[in-house]
């Protein structure tokens, strides 16, 4: 297994006062970019995070043979 960044940008098509835009970066363990990039795709769907545009702006193996911060989640 591997770990990846996954960068994605969200675009919403609900019917809301306000279009919705986002960019999410998603940690993923996978056997390679392109399974990490299909999960990324699947959770959003299961967990209803976003219904409209998908696109995986980048994919990028983060080595774990050293010490990293690979992200920080806003609650």
């Amino acid at each position: 297994m591997k770990v990846f960044k996954v960068h994605v940008y969200l675009e919403s098509d609900v019917d809301v006062l306000e279009d919705f835009e986002a960019n999410a970066t998603f940690i993923v363990m996978a056997k390679d970019e392109g399974r990490a990039e299909l999960l990324v795709k699947e959770y959003i769907k299961k967990e209803n995070l976003m219904k409209g545009y998908i696109e995986i702006d980048d994919v990028e193996e983060v080595p774990i043979d050293e010490e990293k911060v690979l992200g920080m989640i806003v609650d």
